[in-house]
């Protein structure tokens, strides 16, 4: 009996230290539980935040990568045009050398023809006048 005692004494201190360990157990898992949700919930908050602010870098990089491309594009652009326009210029004045090379061998010479037409007209015009004052002086 004395022993059963004695095995009841042992047995009910580990009995109990079995429920304070399942206690402790269980308080702990929670804990870690608890502290794992706030970690999370902490870790998320800092992604979202540093999601944000790459996206917000990424939007400034791209439209100064657009600027820089819109006015490189830009200046291309006006060089074409200044090479092209330049073009236009020396086809135009080529052309324009040409037309007035023609009129002046065309037109001049219509000229030159209407000028020696006019100067015969007016010298038969002279000579019939001197004709007609020289036979009203003679009468």
């Amino acid at each position: 009996m004395a022993l059963r005692k004695f095995v009841d004494r042992l047995t009910k201190p580990t009995e109990q230290i079995d429920r304070e360990l399942t206690e402790s157990q269980r308080k702990l898992a929670e804990t870690f539980t608890d502290v794992e949700r706030r970690l999370v919930e902490q870790v998320e908050r800092s992604i979202g935040r540093e999601t944000t602010r790459l996206a917000e870098e990424a939007a400034v990089e791209f439209g100064s990568t657009i600027r820089s491309t819109r006015e490189e594009a830009g200046r291309q652009l006006a060089r074409e045009l200044d090479r092209s326009i330049e073009g236009f210029v020396r086809q135009a004045e080529r052309l324009l050398a040409e037309r007035l090379a023609e009129f002046n061998d065309t037109g001049g010479g219509r000229l030159e023809r209407r000028y020696q037409g006019t100067l015969a007209s007016l010298e038969r015009r002279l000579a019939t006048l001197e004709a007609s004052l020289r036979d009203r002086m003679r009468a």
